[in-house]
């Protein structure tokens, strides 16, 4: 009985495998602090996945390199614990590549266009969890990414 309920279970894995593969992200905007106000959230008007991504403007000529430097800017003192994340050893080493957008969250919500708006304007003070982009001054020169899977 166990040996077949294992074969069943391996056999959907690999069928929920192929599928997540098939999954792709729908871009929806590049954005910076000053242009954050001109995403189109009607777009954003649904459940599902986002994804932000942040662009690699950097001279570092490895991964590791890269994170070492936005680690020490996303991790300064004045931004811990004010219920924003951090950043995940275990998710880093799951990187490699040097790309030009570097994904730095992924989350779902069944209302995309509020969460994404909290993720970039909700005050630092505030205890609801986001990355709180606009409260982040070392932030306002980067150029984010957002894509979507409804």
């Amino acid at each position: 009985m166990i040996k077949k309920l294992d074969q069943q279970l391996t056999a959907l894995n690999s069928e929920l495998t192929e599928i997540a593969f098939e999954l792709k992200f729908e871009p929806i905007c590049e954005f910076d602090m000053a242009t954050a106000k001109e995403i189109p959230w009607e777009k954003l008007k649904s459940k599902g996945i986002y994804l932000v991504e942040i662009q690699n403007n950097s001279d570092h000529e490895t991964f590791k390199e890269w994170v070492e430097e936005f680690q020490a800017e996303w991790e300064m003192e004045e931004y811990k614990w004010r219920f924003v994340p951090n950043l995940k050893k275990k998710r880093i080493k799951m990187h490699s590549e040097l790309n030009e957008w570097i994904p730095i969250y992924i989350g779902k919500s069944r209302n995309i266009e509020k969460r994404i708006y909290e993720h970039i304007f909700i005050d630092l003070q505030r205890n609801t969890f986001a990355l709180k982009l606009n409260c982040r001054e070392n932030m306002h020169d980067k150029n984010f990414r957002l894509s979507v899977l409804k």
